[in-house]
Order: C-alpha cells, then structure tokens, then sequence
C-alpha cells in the first residue's frame, strides 16, 4: 500500500547503501523458512531479493516522516502482509520505521472509520497472494490427476504440492496421463506407482487406492462399516 507516487531505482540503490545488512538479514530469514526445503536455491534467492527491494521501497518512502512518525498508519507506504519475516528483519537490522501491516489491523481501522469502507470483494483481495496463485495455476493439472486417483492433498502447502509433483510425482503422473481407458494391466501400474509414490512421501490415500499400494503400512483391512 503506497500513499504516494513510486521512486526510482537509485533511490532504492542508495537505501542498500545505507541499509547493508538488510539483504543478508532478508536472505537468512527466507533460507530458514520452512517452505524453502521444497524450494530451488534461485527461487530462495530470488524471492529474497524481491522481498529486500520492497523494503527498502518502503523504507525511502517513509523517510522524513517528523511527528506522524508514532501515529496510527502514521508512515505514507506499507507491506501489506500476514508475514511477519519484514517486522523480524526491521528488529536484525534495528529499523524502528514501520514497514509492514495486516489486512487484518487494515481493515479493522477502516470499518472502524466508516462500517462501508470496504466491499467484500476488496476484503477478500488483500489476502490474495498472486506467487501462490501462480504457483497452483502451473500445477493445478497434476494435482487433479491426484486428486482423482484418491491421493489425500489436505494439510499440504502449495509449496510442498508444486515441489512434489515436479520432482517426485512426474513419472507417475505422466504415465496415468498416457494409459488408455483399454489398457488395464497399465492402468494398474500407473495407480500402484502414484500409490507407492504418495504413502513414501506421507501423503494419506484413499481406500480404493490403497488397495494398490505396495507399503504394508498402508494396505491394512477396510472396515465394512467404513
């Protein structure tokens, strides 16, 4: 959210330069993320570096803010973010200038200025995040075939889901994909490699695909009553 027009480049170039440690302190923070292990050394990098850019961003455009410093949404330019990585990155860095916000907090003070602020629809964008939009939108074919074959997603991050249809479940995919409606000995050996493949990744199967399954653990006996 910026209430002001956006700067240029070398602005943000000498906000590196006076904020050094801002980038490395960003970095650390992403590497540790728990989304990171299904993440490639670049994307850790480049989201990092996207994060450090907007900040400093903010940071240039909340210079000389005088005495609206301490006041409510004092600053002219926020992160709008659930997150709390910029807030721990201000603390490393000892920034006391505030550079984030939660839709929440936002939209709180908004219903509390005026009840019809803000539609529903605007209320839902703020908490819309257009990477993990992309990141569903890339993977969404695989995560059906999933999905159909009785692979249990709940309680998976989209991070994890992308990473695992790229690197573990492509094969099985690209086989369930390619097997005809005719071919049944190929038809069970595309649904035993998804079967196989999903219980070594701790993913829950459905009761017809465990019947498919090689893993001891995951063929026990349904309960009629089930």
């Amino acid at each position: 959210m910026v209430i002001e027009d956006p700067i240029g480049t070398a602005d943000v170039a000498a906000m590196r330069e006076a904020f050094p440690e801002l980038g490395k302190c960003m970095m650390g923070i992403a590497a540790r993320a728990e989304q990171s292990e299904y993440r490639r050394a670049e994307e850790t990098t480049e989201l990092a570096g996207h994060d450090t850019e907007l900040m400093l961003t903010v940071l240039k455009l909340n210079e000389n803010l005088g005495e609206h410093r301490d006041r409510v949404l004092g600053s002219k330019a926020y992160v709008v973010t659930a997150s709390s990585r910029y807030v721990r990155v201000a603390s490393q860095c000892k920034i006391d200038t505030s550079v984030s916000a939660s839709p929440h907090v936002l939209t709180g003070l908004l219903e509390m200025m005026s009840p019809s602020s803000i539609s529903d629809r605007q209320f839902v964008a703020l908490f819309e995040n257009p990477l993990l939009q992309q990141v569903a939108e890339a993977c969404w074919d695989d995560l059906l075939i999933l999905i159909d074959a009785g692979v249990q997603l709940r309680g998976k991050s989209i991070t994890r889901l992308r990473h695992d249809c790229e690197q573990s479940f492509q094969a099985s995919i690209t086989a369930m994909a390619r097997t005809g409606e005719t071919d049944t000995a190929g038809i069970v050996r595309a649904y035993a490699g998804v079967a196989d493949q999903a219980a070594s990744l701790g993913y829950k199967l459905g009761a017809v695909l465990r019947r498919f399954t090689r893993s001891p653990k995951h063929r026990r006996k349904e309960s009629p009553n089930c």
